[in-house]
């Protein structure tokens, strides 16, 4: 049986159901049931509703009908003569099922006709059978057209397009319109079969190579000689075929070209392409920094992400054996971060099927510890000046980047223009996409995007506007926690424009709530209050400590958080409606 036939329903069930009831095999009811029987009042469709054993069976007749515009559901509750060989929790499943942050479950949209298929290929329409009717070699026509066969054989079997018989574990559940009978495997078609057969055609080279934004990602696999790990056999298992992929049933967080752009500028003047990694050494931390990227046993598809976080091997903490060198996911909103020991980065396309496995591509190259600890990162990572590198790994923030280079706003600030605090101490408060369609809103109905800004004054107000969210202050949420309890704590800008903003119009930092639960708001001058969705984003590798309240701070140790406004000064409205 083909390897990808092996996803089984119980994988899911457990956030459906507590426990599967116990099916017995057979019916001993001393006379024959008289099918279909109008005395009895349920209908096929809910009788298997209201099964604990069904429920997974249950939920994917609807999500199919949902997905294709089917009627299914619809079917099994009309009058007629039907048998449904019906699927307990505990099955085979030739398809990849999840569960959403709800518990819902969840198929691919590019599933949804295959899983109609599936499902017509477990009903016949034409007469209620039996079990005692169920005759060894007897073949029954399905809905869809392909047949199913009888094996008596040491038990009753259905045999479908593969070579796996699905037992019939519990017999003659009688229905208004027809009957029903448990079986312990997911019944496969052979236009199925093809489907995934020629789905699985398409390995990890051949989906990389289709995507021009995972072309370093493809070189990088070559450089650093993983050809065999990835490529020779990337999880497709014929039928009658030896087992002898590196890794099967894996989750791949592919970062794009961009995300490799980033690490060479954050290494220095002296990586402008893999080819620099020229020495052995070099080359060793490439080749682990990509088996970073993969989690082995666990094809993960992007609604299977639930948790706040959650710690994923790779096969990198696999060949070390160290538990350590693991990869977090966390769901943040409706995004999906993942990030190494210091480094944070987003999913930013995912669920693409490579053979067996499933590859999300990444905005940001995720890196060991060796790694870290092998390459002296440019002195300017924590600079001002890398801001926007950090600001690209979060889709919340694409209108703020937008912004930035719609006014050519640099962060590089000359230093010559200050005394104190350091250069590269700062904080910027990062309004989100909606902080920004907020702020049209409040401009008035003259602006409905960026786009508006449409004249050099206009666009030197939003360069301002953008400054004014920047403080030349190290203030970490703790920080903010514990000034925002006893005092206003007022932003400093650290451009060289300074001066052309009045020292009474700048924004407070509030907090209520317990210390269990501190809810920290931003208030601008004009009373807007803003709320923080993220904290403490790292724009070095490394930040001191601020719970302690560290003064004096040097080096490299710009920090941002992500708001929902964007903070204002009355005379920015004033200056863009005159």
């Amino acid at each position: 049986m083909n390897s990808f036939l092996k996803n089984r329903f119980k994988s899911i069930t457990a956030g459906m159901l507590t426990t599967a009831l116990v099916v017995s095999c057979g019916k001993n009811d001393d006379e024959p049931p008289v099918l279909p029987d109008e005395n009895i009042a349920e209908t096929i469709f809910q009788i298997l509703d209201k099964s604990d054993s069904l429920t997974v069976l249950s939920a994917l007749i609807k999500e199919t009908d949902r997905k294709t515009g089917g009627a299914l559901e619809a079917s099994l509750k009309t009058d007629g003569s039907f048998t449904l060989f019906a699927p307990i929790n505990d099955s085979d499943s030739p398809l990849l099922i999840n569960l959403d942050s709800e518990g819902n479950l969840v198929i691919p949209d590019e599933d949804a006709e295959l899983w109609d298929n599936i499902l017509k290929y477990h009903i016949v329409s034409t007469k209620a059978i039996k079990a005692s009717d169920l005759n060894d070699g007897e073949e029954f026509t399905t809905v869809l057209g392909e047949t199913l066969s009888v094996n008596r054989s040491g038990g009753t079997f259905l045999e479908d397009a593969t070579q796996t018989k699905s037992k019939i574990v519990k017999t003659d559940i009688v229905a208004k319109n027809g009957i029903i009978h448990y079986i312990d495997k997911v019944l496969t078609p052979q236009i199925v079969l093809d489907a995934i057969d020629s789905k699985q055609s398409n390995g990890v080279e051949e989906i990389l190579a289709a995507d021009p934004e995972l072309s370093s990602f493809l070189a990088a696999i070559k450089a650093a000689g993983l050809e065999d790990v990835y490529f020779k056999n990337p999880g497709v298992i014929s039928k009658g075929s030896d087992r002898t992929a590196k890794f099967d049933l894996a989750t791949i967080f592919a970062p794009n070209n961009t995300a490799f752009q980033s690490l060479f500028d954050e290494l220095g003047d002296d990586y402008n392409g893999l080819d620099d990694f020229d020495t052995d050494e070099e080359k060793t931390l490439l080749r682990d920094a990509l088996r970073f990227h993969t989690a082995p046993d666990s094809r993960r598809m992007r609604v299977s992400f639930t948790q706040a976080e959650e710690q994923l091997n790779t096969l990198l903490g696999e060949q070390l054996g160290d538990l350590d060198e693991d990869i977090t996911v966390a769901v943040q909103g409706a995004d999906i971060q993942i990030r190494d020991s210091k480094s944070a980065g987003f999913i930013v396309n995912g669920d693409k099927e490579a053979g067996n496995n499933i590859i999300h591509t990444i905005n940001i190259v995720l890196r060991h510890k060796a790694f870290y600890d092998g390459f002296e990162a440019d002195a300017r990572a924590g600079d001002t000046r890398n801001m926007p590198t950090v600001f690209k790994t979060y889709p919340s923030l694409s209108i703020l980047l937008e912004a930035i280079e719609k006014t050519a706003l640099s962060f590089e600030y000359p230093r010559n223009n200050f005394t104190e605090p350091p250069l590269n101490i700062s904080t910027y408060f990062a309004p989100n996409n909606d902080a920004f369609e907020e702020l049209f809103n409040y401009l008035g109905d003259t602006y409905s995007s960026l786009d508006d800004f449409d004249t050099p004054e206009k666009l030197e107000v939003l360069k301002d506007i953008l400054l004014h969210q920047h403080s030349s202050s190290y203030l970490c949420k703790e920080r903010l926690e514990e000034e925002g309890r006893s005092a206003n704590v007022f932003t400093r800008l650290i451009n060289p424009q300074v001066p052309k903003f009045p020292d009474n119009e700048r924004f407070q930092v509030k907090t209520t709530g317990d210390a269990a639960n501190p809810v920290i708001k931003l208030e601008d001058y004009l009373g807007r209050e803003a709320n923080f969705n993220q904290f403490n984003i790292k724009v070095a590798p490394t930040l001191p400590a601020c719970a302690e309240g560290q003064t004096g701070l040097s080096g490299a140790t710009s920090l941002i958080h992500i708001i929902d406004k964007v903070m204002m000064k009355s005379e920015f409205r004033t200056r863009l409606n005159p």
